[in-house]
């Protein structure tokens, strides 16, 4: 491994691009130091040309350097990896979407929404990343099998599962609440991770590991005046425990995480829906909230960037 100055460039970064072997003497150390104090988009595989012997076995190319300076943090971390994340033309999913194909993932997009859902992989494609967009309703059964089916076949693996769509609904009490609207928030929410679940693990299997993350809520835990909504997440919760321990034969993780208040199109339709107004809708619903405000997309996007990744390897059940 380099030390020293050029380790230290790099590390402003949160951490070295990646790990460099190879030999160095005294003086090609210091030819080194000279060559990147002042160039620190030096490409390493460049360095024989100017007579610094090494033996470099991995290196970063140019471009990849100057997207790692232009973020300023790490790369790659979901390299390699296949990622299927449902509800992702918008809000969360969107920002997960991103963030993972940043680090390296292929990206299945799936939704509902067709333009959004087309938009979100255009611009990740455009942005040098690899996504594409299937329609697929998770509540149903047999689009979710064809669908999980053409993704296999089109990357030749599948390695994470992000069960993020979902929906609002089933506000008020027992008496209020109609059992077809209970049903059709269970059928997406609690249901729909389930058909994901069940038909993508045959994939995972075959791929020899994988990670599933479940995007429940806090109100699956404490409870809010959505009885339909809060029993979907809470159901998530639960579920992803159990199928933590009958996945592990496998290698395959499975976790969850609960946002609380995120500032979404689905909190914006919601509140159009209830009436109120955004701000002021924002300012009552972050008031208990330690931060005195509403979460970004992007802030849930790095929990399960990092439940993604082999970085939690250690980690299911959470």
């Amino acid at each position: 491994m380099l030390s020293g100055k050029y380790v230290f460039q790099i590390q402003r970064f949160r951490r070295p691009i990646r790990p460099i072997s190879g030999n160095f003497d005294a003086a090609d150390y210091a030819s080194i130091m000279v060559k990147l104090a002042d160039k620190p988009l030096v490409y390493l595989g460049f360095l024989s040309a100017v007579g610094i012997k090494t033996n470099v076995t991995t290196v970063y190319s140019r471009r990849d350097i100057k997207k790692c300076l232009k973020r300023g943090r790490m790369m790659d971390r979901v390299k390699g990896k296949v990622a299927v994340i449902t509800g992702s033309a918008n809000g969360i999913g969107e920002a997960t979407a991103r963030l993972l194909a940043r680090e390296g993932a292929k990206i299945a997009i799936v939704d509902i929404d067709d333009v959004n859902g087309e938009r979100v992989a255009a611009e990740i494609q455009k942005d040098g990343g690899t996504a594409l967009f299937w329609h697929m309703n998770v509540a149903s059964k047999q689009e979710v099998e064809r669908v999980m089916g053409e993704i296999f076949k089109q990357f030749g693996r599948l390695d994470i599962l992000v069960n993020n769509a979902g929906i609002a609904g089933g506000r008020g009490t027992p008496m209020d609440v109609s059992e077809n609207e209970w049903d059709r928030v269970m059928n997406t929410n609690l249901k729909g991770a389930f058909f994901c679940n069940k038909f993508a693990v045959p994939y995972m299997i075959k791929s020899g590991q994988g990670s599933i993350v479940n995007v429940a809520s806090c109100y699956g835990i404490i409870g809010c005046d959505t009885p339909a909504y809060d029993a979907s997440k809470g159901a998530m919760r639960s579920m992803t425990k159990s199928d933590a321990i009958v996945l592990r034969k496998y290698n395959i993780r499975v976790n969850s995480v609960h946002p609380g208040n995120i500032w979404t199109p689905l909190f914006e339709k919601l509140v159009e829906k209830i009436g109120g107004g955004l701000e002021y809708t924002a300012k009552i619903l972050s008031a208990p909230v330690p931060m005195n405000r509403m979460g970004k997309p992007e802030e849930i996007a790095y929990g399960i960037l990092f439940l993604a990744s082999d970085e939690s390897s250690y980690v299911t059940a959470a």
